[in-house]
Parts: C-alpha cells; structure tokens; sequence
C-alpha cells in the first residue's frame, strides 16, 4: 500500500466522528494488511513500520496516530504465530484488528455510564485530549488559554469554565 494509500484510508476513517485517531490509526493499518501482499511476518510487520511512518509524516500532530499504530504493531509482535499458514495468521490479525476497534467504540459509553454518578453538577472536569501544546497553540493563536468544561444535569448541557 502506498504511503497516499494508507493516508488517505486513514482519513477516510476520521471522518467517522466515533472514531478516535488512534483507532483510526489502527483500522488503517489493519487494512493495509488486508491489501499486503507480504508473505512472511518479517515483510509484514516492516511494511506496517513504514505504514505508521507515513502517517506520522502525513499528520499535523501525530501524538494520536503514534499511540495507535505502536499499540497495534506491538500487539501484531507478540500475538502467538501458532496458525497453520501464514495466510491464516494473516487473516486472524486483521479479524483481531477490526474486533479492538469494534469493542473500544462502546468502551467510550461504557465510561461515561460507570462515571455518571460520580461527576456532580458545576462539576470542573479537564478533557484528557487537550494536551498542554494544545493549550500552549490556543494561547498563541487565539490569544486565550482552553477552558475546562464545567458538567451540568444531561450530558448535552456543557459549557466552558472561566
């Protein structure tokens, strides 16, 4: 797969708003297995490596990305490559892939359920995915700093903290 190829599988995949980018990252380099012609586990984890590459040089900040493609490389490393065929393998790889990405989309639910009887009203809550460069290109683009999120009754009731 070609470095535009992954790039643009990946995308693709952002713009499913319940996809997050390490997610993303993963289902891009799932199915760049899916097209890969390797056929043993040294070719295929190299063109993964060279995949996550192309990402990351693709990406305006490829924190995200990284945590993903690193977390599904490793786990292709250490998964047991005790199948009959490298095609059978191959083919248990991605169904695991796709199977991650299937079960972390409801984990995300899952949270917010098991946190909503500890978060009380007026509560200040500091979203996990603004980063402190986040913060910092905030202030030096807009002039102010990210705002915590003050949590009122239901979850659509948001609003920024002073």
């Amino acid at each position: 797969m070609a470095d535009l190829e992954i790039y643009e599988s990946y995308q693709r995949l952002l713009e499913n708003e319940q996809l997050s980018t390490p997610l993303a990252a993963i289902l891009a380099l799932t199915e760049m297995m899916e097209r890969s012609k390797a056929g043993t586990m040294f070719e295929l984890l190299n063109e993964l490596k060279n995949g996550a590459e192309a990402l990351n040089r693709q990406s305006s900040n490829p924190i995200g990305l990284n945590a993903g493609c690193e977390l599904f490389i490793e786990f292709i490393t250490l998964f047991p490559h005790d199948a009959a065929s490298f095609s059978d393998l191959k083919r248990e790889l991605i169904r695991q892939g796709q199977q991650y990405a299937e079960q972390a989309l409801t984990y995300r639910t899952r949270i917010a359920e098991l946190a909503f009887d500890f978060i009380k009203d007026d509560s200040v809550v500091s979203p996990p995915f603004v980063s402190l460069a986040d913060r910092m290109r905030s202030t030096a683009v807009c002039g102010q700093d990210i705002d915590p999120l003050v949590l009122k009754s239901g979850s659509q009731n948001l609003t920024h903290g002073s």
